[in-house]
């Protein structure tokens, strides 16, 4: 699709519903500007996003949440879940090495949970804002890149 006039990213968005079933999980990439080299393309994904900070890393993945609370059992947590810590609870490193993804409300890259997980390679969301908003057990979307959570499980699309 091509626009000629300043269109706004929703604009350009339910331009493309107009003609494409969109759902979600579905990315949309168009160019801004002047179509000029140094323009770089937008990415938007389609879907309810439950919460976002600043990502670390690069990883788009479905998992389920493991919000740690320092009640939790370390044995009730899965290798692969993606990993919340609050403010407020102890930043358990077990737990760290186990999770796909962490997220944590804290901003900084001092914290246990961004120190361990830098060197533990592993992709993270911090500063996350609503965190509040993640519940254990549900399944979420995380994209890194954007530092974005979304509702439920995102599926990848074959092409053929």
């Amino acid at each position: 699709m091509y626009f000629d006039e300043k269109i706004s990213d929703t604009g350009i968005i339910e331009s493309v519903e107009e003609i494409y079933q969109l759902k979600i999980g579905d990315r949309v990439i168009f160019l801004k500007g002047d179509n000029d080299i140094d323009d770089w393309p937008e990415v938007v994904v389609i879907g309810d996003v439950l919460a976002k900070g600043e990502g670390i890393g690069s990883m788009f993945t479905t998992g389920r949440v493991f919000v740690y609370n320092n009640l939790n059992y370390l044995g009730t947590m899965e290798r692969g879940d993606i990993l919340v810590f609050n403010k407020e609870v102890d930043q358990n490193p077990d737990l760290i090495r186990r999770a796909s993804v962490i997220i944590t409300e804290e901003k900084t890259l001092n914290s246990l949970a961004a120190v361990l997980g830098l060197n533990l390679s592993k992709p993270m969301i911090i500063g996350v804002e609503n965190i509040k908003n993640l519940r254990s057990g549900e399944i979420v979307t995380v994209d890194t890149n954007a530092g974005k959570i979304y509702k439920g499980g995102i599926k990848t699309a074959k092409y053929a």
